[in-house]
């Protein structure tokens, strides 16, 4: 910046001593009094006339006195430069400009210190531009960045007209909207071309959001005057006074209510818009706003779908820059997108303009790597199947794609993708993007927000966080056998702050997702749906989302019409079952380490253990894993070390339970662990302390009996460095004798699995053992599925993730199922006749297809509080209820597993947990089905009422039982996924994997003389059925099995009233529990 900075200098006087003879003191004085003087009277005067009343109401007496001794200065010595003052701690920068100039505002905050975040701002221009004085104060080192209230007393202060339009742009923030902007005419300055802007935001980066409006302005020919921004009850405040440059920049503003209107919607789309898409939309002139913003968000997932081949090349800004250096072609082609989707538009013609655009790729680009990136866009445009584009209250551009778009010819690590989801959202918004990925029409799986640390994770997380979405869904898909929805997932990945904020990235990535399945007619009448099928997406809560933003994802979506909004989001925190709160998954993983200890012969009551843990004590499941433990084992357990995010933790004697049960209460982070409750040999080291390389290492390093990963980004143990989790032998112990390892059973079945695979790229020579025998994975992803079989082989026991964290999921499910049903039983939607009732169920009637799950889309708000009040009655007898049932499952999976284990040494756990869940998915589909084309009455429905008591908690049915008496379409089709899951999963716990394998094909199932069925493979179902699903068979066994089942119960019952008269009753009821149905089926 062209400017002086005034600071006190020594008189050259003073400097040497003397005065030379051709110098008088008392004329210097008085000549400089006198030029000083006539300056004074020249400037000040000048200065009052013109600077505005807000200047001088918000400016104290001293702070202007050295803004005129400044102009005085200047003046005096005859320069006309600009001047810059900083305070002395350097928090204050005030800038004088002796000139006014279009984009000078926007010039000046890119040249702003950004070391600091920016707490106010403050503008104000001469009536006669011949100055313009600029006030900046920033955040202190370790300050809050809360920004200052507004100057003096706000409202008391501003005009009556602001005051009126602020209040209710305030109020609009508070509930819940983003931003809120009003133009209108000023009434304080009679000027032509001049008129008032103010924009309340929720709290955001205002730095950025003030460069961004300017910038927006000053393209439209629009010069900021005076402007001023605050913080005002939890809102952010801009106010600005501006300028046209001319006639006609102010007639296509302001002039007509129709260009308000405009202004105020474009600036609604900046404030939304990354900054990105709007210096594209300022460098690129043939790019309209709506151009760059479309442009950037195809940008965005191109680069992902070309980084599924080559991360390293195909990085997200090449992709961006390639775009600029062809904007004939995207200009082309987002006209192309736009004439496709564009609401009561001539839609034939859309595919032969993006071809066309495609065509003016092949004669521009000469560069192979550019014509891949540019053909990328065409193949993504063509895969669009609705988007938000004339959604005009859009907070970023999302999509519905065809699911293989990702999938097409891309390999990872060496191995072809053949799971093709159902479908598949992106959302691009300021400072995120975001992808939901689902397996079945109707999916349930957590939202996860990912935050980079910086523009180095930054990098590499927008490499890959597809298949990280693709990935935790399909594990959400496998450890969804228990219940009646598929699996899904949503992954935001959110920039580094100041730029990204997590609240701000999964609002708008929420509503992006609404802007697409909302029946609110508003909505969907903007959107151009080539779909052509109602969806219906199920969120729950992941990583860094808060109970705040939960219940703002139930408000948003009951406020923007979304069928049934109690179900969109689980884990509510009052009239839900939270997570975090009851620790849901945390019980699941402990039933599984209960179970892996009696395997490695550490599960006897006198025996100890020792641990190791990834994922904090502020965590969902590390923090409830840790309490569950201390209630479970006491001191029989140890925790020898736990990393998370904020550093680690180490004690060789165990760290001490009752300091981590106080981090685990107040939800606080391993680094906050007192020091002082160590022994001689522990410790511990924030990240910031030099802690970051044995945190990363924690889980290789320490030696124990179970590692349990319940935090950290996924694939931490992959392919290339698995063996350091291996600790070489010592010379002096390669040749001793069994230890007790081998005699627990723990070494042979190393040896069962074969040890050496010294072929397997990663190998070690010469081997090692593993620093832990039994791996429990509470977080999703952590160890690869390469890294398993390695891992396995080198006799480590491992519960996979899809089996040990399953319970989070069913208990979101469960939860859904009382919102089901207490709706329906609210709302008295029993029978299936009467024109009411047909009205009532349209849309459930819509979605009762071979896929669905219904959802009533009409509801009151009367209704759902009731359904809502009589959740909140039932939910501490239904909690319990669900807590058993979680534990239940967990425990009877993991005995299938190790039964299944035994079965097959040479097989891997975690290779047979993943054919549990495909064969128990095989068989619910086809169960479904069966179901679906059966239970058409009441009567058909109460024979198998019994299998619903046995799965869905009694007090939910007690509560709500009249909902099945007479069910709706919706709750008909929920029953039959229902049961369908529950029969399945029933059959594979208490008979074993190889039996229900044997039912529906695999490579162990015997028979093959019964007639083979062609199992129908359900459209999108990303999980391929086995050829030869012999589904007369499991139809077969499956009648018959619930029969076998209550003539077992019964006879037990039988038997335990006569237990004093018949000797080992014991003994013979728990045979008949164990193998009765089994040993009945096959008589």
């Amino acid at each position: 910046m062209n400017g002086v900075s005034l600071q006190p200098q020594k008189s050259a006087l003073t400097r040497h001593g003397t005065c030379p003879g051709r110098f008088n003191r008392d004329g210097l004085v008085s000549d400089l009094h006198t030029s000083l003087k006539r300056s004074s009277e020249s400037i000040v005067p000048h200065f009052l006339d013109v600077m505005p009343t807000s200047y001088f109401r918000e400016t104290p007496y001293t702070t202007v006195l050295e803004h005129l001794k400044s102009l005085v200065a200047l003046d005096a010595s005859g320069v006309m430069q600009d001047v810059t003052l900083r305070s002395p701690d350097g928090l204050r920068l005030t800038v004088i400009h002796r000139r006014s100039y279009r984009g000078q505002l926007r010039a000046l905050l890119r040249g702003l210190p950004r070391d600091r975040p920016l707490r106010s701002a403050h503008v104000y221009s001469a009536s006669d531009d011949s100055l313009i004085v600029d006030v900046f104060e920033f955040v202190g080192h370790g300050e809050s960045p809360t920004r200052v209230q507004a100057p003096i007393d706000f409202l008391d202060t501003v005009p009556e007209w602001e005051e009126q339009v602020l209040e209710p742009m305030l109020t609009a923030v508070r509930r819940g909207e983003e931003v809120a902007v009003d133009v209108r005419p000023c009434p304080e300055v009679p000027k032509n071309f001049v008129f008032a802007l103010t924009l309340v935001s929720a709290p955001t980066d205002c730095r950025e959001l003030f460069e961004k409006v300017s910038t927006f302005l000053s393209m439209r020919s629009l010069d900021i005057i005076q402007a001023h921004f605050w913080e005002e009850g939890g809102a952010e405040v801009l106010s600005f006074e501006v300028r046209a440059c001319g006639a006609e920049a102010f007639a296509q503003a302001v002039k007509g209510e129709e260009q308000r209107q405009k202004l105020q919607a474009d600036l609604r789309r900046v404030v939304f818009m990354d900054a990105e898409a709007l210096r594209l939309h300022e460098n690129v002139s043939v790019w309209s706003l709506e151009d760059a913003e479309l442009i950037l968000g195809l940008c965005h997932l191109n680069a992902q779908r070309l980084a599924e081949e080559n991360a390293r090349l195909f990085r997200r800004q090449l992709v961006v820059e390639t775009a600029a250096l062809h904007p004939q072609c995207l200009s082309k082609l987002a006209a192309a997108v736009r004439a496709k989707f564009e609401p009561g538009g001539v839609h034939e013609g859309s595919d032969a303009l993006i071809a066309k655009a495609g065509s003016c790729i092949g004669r521009t680009a000469r560069d192979p790597v550019d014509k891949q990136i540019l053909d990328g866009f065409i193949v993504c445009a063509q895969s669009i199947l609705k988007t938000n584009l004339f959604v005009e209250t859009r907070r970023g551009v999302s999509f519905r794609i065809r699911p293989n778009l990702m999938h097409e010819a891309t390999e990872t690590d060496g191995q072809v993708r053949e799971d093709v989801p159902f479908g598949v959202f992106f959302v691009h918004g300021r400072g995120f993007d975001g992808f939901h990925v689902r397996f079945r029409d109707i999916s349930r799986g957590g939202v996860r927000l990912v935050l980079a640390r910086g523009p180095e994770q930054m990098a590499v997380e927008s490499g890959r966080f597809y298949r990280e979405s693709w990935g935790l869904a399909r594990a959400q898909q496998m450890k969804n056998k228990d219940i009646p929805e598929g699996g899904s997932k949503a992954v935001v990945l959110v920039a580094p702050p100041p730029a990204g904020d997590c609240g701000f990235a999964l609002r708008g990535f929420v509503d992006g997702l609404l802007d697409l399945i909302t029946p609110e007619p508003s909505t969907k009448s903007k959107v151009v749906d080539l779909y052509a099928r109602p969806e219906f997406l199920y969120l729950g809560p992941d990583e860094n989302v808060s109970d705040d933003l939960i219940l703002w994802i139930a408000d948003r979506a009951k406020a923007r019409g979304y069928g049934q909004p109690s179900a969109f989001i689980s884990s509510k925190p009052s009239a839900g079952i939270n997570h975090k709160q009851y620790g849901v998954t945390s019980e699941g993983v402990v039933v599984f380490l209960e179970e892996g200890l009696k395997a490695i012969g550490k599960g006897g009551e006198g025996d100890r253990f020792t641990v190791k843990i990834t994922g904090g004590p502020d965590g969902d499941v590390a923090g409830n894993a840790l309490r569950l433990i201390h209630q479970k084992f006491g001191e029989r357990a140890r925790v020898l070390g736990i990393a998370d995010g904020s550093g680690v933790a180490e004690d060789p004697v165990g760290l001490c339970w009752s300091e981590l049960i106080r981090l685990v209460d107040r939800a606080l982070p391993i680094c906050e662990f007192d020091k002082k409750r160590l022994s001689d040999r522990g410790e511990v080291l924030g990240v910031s302390e030099g802690g970051l390389e044995k945190r990363n290492s924690l889980h290789n390093r320490l030696q124990t009996d179970v590692f349990l990963p319940a935090g950290g980004r996924p694939a931490t143990i992959n392919k290339s460095n698995w063996h350091e989790f291996l600790i070489p032998d010592p010379p002096a112990q390669q040749h001793q004798g069994t230890t007790p390892k081998e005699a627990s059973g723990w070494v042979s079945a190393r040896s069962a699995t074969g040890a050496g695979h010294s072929h397997h790229h990663g190998e070690v020579s010469g081997g090692g053992r593993p620093s832990s025998q039994l791996i429990v994975e509470g977080a999703n992803l952590f160890l690869t599925a390469e890294a398993r079989e390695f891992l396995s082989a080198s006799g480590v026991l491992i519960f996979k993730d899809s089996s040990a964290n399953k319970c989070g999921v069913v208990a979101s499910s469960l939860e859904i199922a009382a919102c089901v049903l207490l709706d329906a039983d609210t709302k008295g939607q029993g029978g299936d006749g009467g024109k009411e009732g047909r009205e009532q169920r349209n849309d459930a009637e819509n979605r009762a297809d071979t896929n669905g799950v219904g959802v009533e889309q009409e509801e009151e708000e009367e209704e759902e509080e009731d359904a809502e009040m009589r959740f909140l009655r039932l939910k501490d007898r239904y909690v319990v209820e669900v807590l058993d049932r979680l534990r239940s499952l967990a425990r009877q999976e993991a005995k299938c597993l190790l039964r299944a284990k035994q079965e097959a040494p040479q097989v891997s756990l975690p290779s047979l947990s993943e054919e549990l869940s495909r064969t128990v998915i095989q068989a619910s589909d086809v169960l479904a089905g069966w179901f679906r084309s059966r239970l058409q009455s009441d009567e058909q429905l109460a024979v198998w009422r019994p299998l619903l008591d046995r799965t869905l908690p009694s007090s939910l049915l007690s509560e709500a039982g009249n909902a099945l008496e007479n069910p709706s379409p919706a709750v008909r089709a929920y029953v039959t996924e229902v049961l369908a899951s529950s029969l399945a999963s029933r059959m594979a716990y208490r008979e074993g994997l190889s039996f229900l394998r044997s039912l529906v094909g695999g490579p162990s199932g015997g028979g093959g003389e019964e007639k083979e069925e062609e199992g129908e493979e359900e459209e999108g179902s990303g999980l391929k059925s086995k050829e030869g699903v012999r589904a007369s068979r499991l139809l077969a066994t499956a009648s018959r099995y619930l029969d076998e089942e209550l003539r077992v119960d019964a006879l037990v019952l039988e038997l335990e009233k006569k237990a004093a008269e018949i000797p080992c009753t014991g003994e013979v009821v728990k045979l008949l529990r164990q193998g009765g149905v089994r040993a009945a089926l096959e008589l």
